[in-house]
């Protein structure tokens, strides 16, 4: 039996529809929830580890400070300020890796990541298929719609969202995409996101 090829983007002269199966990613769920792609960004890994380094220069500095010799203090603390994005530059491939694998096995176990889906979005809404259950959302029914260069975010409430990763669309997708998605939503998408990362006060 010949395995037959569906297109993961159809379309007629009447009516429209994008449809897409793809798996939501470590990334996507960050850029969600956390506002960030990436689960352990190197600007704050290589902060932190220049703030520890410049703590231990300036313990090893005050006894030469203090004895006089202020150059030598200076030197070491300068050396220690230098050393945090050196350590960063040359650890932080391990910790990435580590950070990963803690954020993979976390979002695994709680089904949010790796789960087979199929998103439609056409005219009417955004249909999400997954399980062989379906939640459908009309236009209307949508908080808002937002996109950066990576996903389109179709938010239900301020603080839940459907993702819809750009790198499925081919350039000629994207474009006829991007042309439907304004006409139905009857706007822009809200760009760069303003939700993303959002948490409700209590």
């Amino acid at each position: 039996m010949t395995k037959s090829t569906v297109p993961s983007i159809w379309r007629t002269s009447k009516h429209a529809a994008f449809t897409k199966q793809f798996e939501i990613s470590i990334e996507d769920h960050l850029a969600v929830r956390y506002a960030r792609s990436e689960p352990l960004p190197f600007g704050r890994f290589a902060g932190f580890l220049t703030l520890c380094t410049l703590f231990a220069g300036f313990i090893i500095a005050f006894g030469w400070w203090t004895s006089g010799d202020r150059l030598i203090a200076v030197l070491i603390v300068m050396g220690a300020l230098a050393a945090g994005p050196a350590l960063a530059w040359l650890l932080y491939g391990f910790f990435r890796a580590q950070f990963h694998g803690f954020w993979k096995g976390f979002l695994e176990a709680r089904e949010a990541v790796n789960v087979p889906l199929e998103m439609t979005v056409d005219d009417k809404g955004v249909s999400i298929l997954v399980r062989q259950q379906t939640w459908f959302c009309p236009w209307e029914s949508l908080y808002s719609v937002e996109e950066d260069g990576e996903r389109y975010y179709f938010w239900t409430s301020k603080t839940q969202a459907h993702v819809l990763p750009k790198r499925l669309f081919e350039p000629t997708e994207a474009e006829e995409f991007a042309t439907a998605l304004q006409t139905w939503w009857g706007q822009q998408p809200v760009s760069p996101p303003r939700l993303a990362g959002f948490k409700i006060q209590a």
